[in-house]
């Protein structure tokens, strides 16, 4: 998937999101909205979120259209004819998208925020309970105020408190909440005026009414299910549809704030300049002594091949590429990093190693044309290189994979992006043209640590 650089990922599609999307897409960020597929925001005419029910919607000028396959995000982000909605499961957008910022915006007021740090390279939290530098990068506080929009770099945003903002002396008998969970049902619009009183919606068969007269300023779809608590019917006293259609004041303001937060935020590094940086400041070692545990736990499939050639995908140190030369092999190294494909050169000619060096950027470089009899890919995940794996190999080719799965999380706790995670036994069906040879997965010592990986040997049919 060919992307534009920094993408933006906001979570949520209520006024408080598309306001955020709105203003960043003015500014010519390529930004993707992610929601479930039945949301409950009630300010349906202050945001994107009809795109999700209708297919499409707009808002102040610009556009939104759902998007069901990730596979078409990046087609759309080129296009810039709208924002992208998705609503598939929300880490196979995140895989998808690599987002240089990710904002959440899903005004969750009354949750504890997950932490976020490793979502992207940038994280900014809206809303009660996010702590900047903890749960997120950044934060924007969204409570009336002096200090409402602010970016905040360091701490916690204000506590929620207070009442709704009065119009015409109505504050919080303004809203209808749901008094007990289930299937929201109405047949009235957004805009529409009613009469105190009169029957507006119900949920489970209770009646809901409005609770005084005026315009539909929120309104929950027909047919979303809701929690007990939710507001899902809000009245305008006021009566002035420009209340209730386009962007609100405050979504504006929080949405000013984010794009401060992004447009003073230095670009992320790329592979090639993060992996200098962090081998120039760690010091680099060419070609340790320890291989992977799993390619030597299966050297005798290994020396059936020797002799032929072999492809290490990112290197980095060349360990692995020195266990395949000393074995035989004709190895090709691949990395993003100058540092290390230029130790590696001259470490393998010092050695007399059959080792050629090849700085590649995998994110948006093909692989070598191979074909290659031993494939190994070793504590590096990129799900779109998987094809590409299994076509460069030669028939009888071996494909050796070991990298982070579930157990590293959810049994040891210990963090991780979870871009680069697998899910349980997805490495195991990822190559079906293949015949896996040997599988595992669980908790396992590598380097002396426990680690929770998943380990695979498949090989391309013969014939």
């Amino acid at each position: 998937m060919n992307l534009p650089a920094r993408v933006v990922l906001v979570r949520g599609s209520g006024d408080v999101g598309s306001a955020v999307a709105h203003r960043l897409f003015l500014s010519g960020h390529p930004v993707v909205i992610h929601d479930v597929p039945l949301p409950a925001a009630p300010r349906r005419g202050m945001a994107f979120t009809d795109a999700i029910f209708d297919g499409a919607c707009e808002l102040e000028g610009v556009k939104a259209a759902r998007v069901d396959d990730v596979g078409e995000l990046a087609g759309a982000l080129s296009e810039r004819v709208c924002v992208p909605v998705a609503v598939t499961e929300f880490e196979s957008v995140l895989a998808a998208l690599r987002p240089g910022v990710l904002v959440d915006a899903r005004m969750r007021k009354r949750a504890h925020p997950e932490r976020q740090l490793a979502l992207a390279p940038l994280t900014i939290g809206l809303g009660p309970n996010f702590v900047a530098g903890e749960t997120t990068h950044l934060a924007i506080e969204t409570r009336w105020g002096d200090e409402l929009g602010a970016v905040i770099t360091s701490g916690a945003t204000q506590p929620l408190a207070g009442e709704p903002r009065s119009f015409d002396g109505h504050a919080r008998d303004r809203f209808v909440y749901a008094p007990a969970g289930g299937v929201f049902r109405t047949g009235a619009t957004i805009g529409q005026r009613v009469e105190q009183g009169e029957l507006v919606a119900s949920i489970g068969g209770e009646e809901l009414s409005a609770p005084l007269a005026g315009i539909l300023r929120g309104l929950t779809h027909d047919g979303v299910p809701v929690e007990a608590g939710a507001k899902v019917v809000e009245v305008d006293p006021r009566g002035e549809m420009k209340a209730v259609i386009g962007l609100g004041p405050r979504p504006q303001r929080i949405a000013e704030g984010v794009a401060e937060a992004i447009e003073s935020s230095p670009e992320p590094l790329g592979p090639r300049e993060r992996w200098n940086r962090r081998y120039a400041e760690r010091g680099f070692e060419a070609f340790p002594d320890r291989p992977s545990e799993w390619l030597v736990e299966n050297r005798d499939l290994l020396v059936r091949r020797s002799g032929r050639r072999a492809l290490d995908v990112a290197c980095g140190s060349g360990r692995n590429s020195r266990y395949l030369a000393e074995l035989g092999f004709a190895v090709d190294a691949v990395d993003a990093s100058d540092v290390a494909v230029a130790a590696l050169r001259s470490a393998a000619a010092e050695r007399g190693l059959t080792v050629e060096a090849r700085r590649i950027d995998l994110e948006s470089e093909p692989l070598p044309a191979g074909p290659y009899d031993v494939i190994v890919q070793l504590n590096y995940l990129q799900r779109d290189l998987f094809e590409a794996l299994a076509r460069a190999l030669t028939p009888g080719g071996l494909l050796v994979i070991e990298t982070v799965a579930r157990a590293h999380v959810d049994e040891l706790g210990n963090p991780f992006d979870p871009r680069f995670v697998l899910a349980d036994n997805e490495l195991l069906h990822a190559f079906p043209d293949l015949i896996v040879r040997h599988y595992r997965e669980g908790v396992l010592t590598r380097a002396g640590k426990p680690r929770g990986v998943a380990s695979l040997v498949a090989e391309r049919p013969r014939a």
